[in-house]
């Protein structure tokens, strides 16, 4: 959150090593669903794989800037440890009606740390320092899937979610920011089991934010209604099965999301406002999946 005077400025950028994983996680799910359909595998294992509870651990890149006229005004950057929790269920393919092949998933994730700020405080003196960093995702998509030859599906999906960030300026002239906002996407997920017990999967979605807003805490005690903007995510997923209700899982996602400025909010301390804002997050996980049929 901006005061109408301030200005400053900061570079942005990624870490190669992260980047190298997803587009590896990638490249293997996309040579997965190219795979002949003769593949000595069938729909079993993909079915095993989409009812299953999982939990998976490992790290989000996460990436923050705000600027004004595309100038780039201040920026955070961190790898933070991430926690996700899920759950999916597909039904049978003899379902009744519209019950056929449903596609039904949860998905919980929160991610801790602390990041590098670089800007500068709220009077414009420059400032590189450190914030406090919780960012907490909820979702539910729900699709429907068609199978492709004897062990390959095609799911499209809508998905609704929610997101909380906190985010807590460390030291002298330091405050905190909380941001929420709710999206909706459409996407497409692919999935194959080119082998025995090993799944691969590749999804793609996109869609807006709405009812975006920021809190700001003291000194200025004011929330800031934030614009809709365009988002979208990508990723893919492996899963093995080392028992018939034990599955081990390695993921890699990419999500980009932005807020719209806001207009001028009176605030304890005088007009201000929120300026555009874009935030990347390249998360890979490892983790386990238990089967429950």
């Amino acid at each position: 959150m901006r005061s109408v005077y301030m200005r400053r400025g900061t570079s942005f950028g990624a870490k190669a090593g992260m980047k190298r994983s997803i587009v590896a996680l990638a490249a293997l799910a996309a040579a997965g669903l190219a795979w002949p359909v003769a593949a000595p595998a069938d729909m079993y294992d993909l079915r095993q794989s989409d009812n299953d509870i999982a939990v998976e651990t490992g790290l989000t890149r996460f990436q923050y800037r705000e600027t004004v006229g595309g100038s780039v005004l201040d920026s955070e950057k961190s790898y933070l440890p991430t926690v996700t929790l899920s759950g999916r269920i597909l039904t049978d393919a003899q379902a009744p009606g519209l019950l056929q092949n449903l596609y039904l998933e949860l998905h919980e994730q929160g991610a801790f740390g602390t990041a590098n700020y670089v800007g500068s405080l709220q009077d414009g003196t420059p400032f590189d320092g450190s914030t406090s960093e919780r960012i907490l995702n909820f979702s539910a998509r729900f699709g429907h899937g068609f199978e492709i030859g004897g062990n390959a599906m095609l799911v499209a999906f809508g998905d609704i979610g929610y997101r909380d960030w906190s985010r807590n300026l460390q030291g002298p002239g330091g405050y905190g920011e909380e941001y929420g906002n709710t999206e909706a996407m459409a996407g497409l997920l692919g999935q194959i089991s080119p082998l025995p017990r090993l799944v691969l999967s590749l999804e793609g979605a996109g869609g807006l934010t709405f009812r975006s807003s920021m809190t700001a805490g003291a000194p200025f005690n004011a929330t800031f209604d934030l614009g809709s903007e365009p988002t979208w995510r990508t990723g893919g997923r492996i899963g093995y099965a080392i028992t018939k209700s034990l599955e081990i899982t390695g993921s890699a996602d990419y999500t980009r999301l932005k807020f719209g400025a806001s207009r001028l909010v009176d605030t304890a301390v005088g007009p201000a406002f929120e300026p555009d804002s874009s935030t990347q997050e390249t998360t890979v996980q490892l983790g386990l999946a238990y089967h429950f049929f």
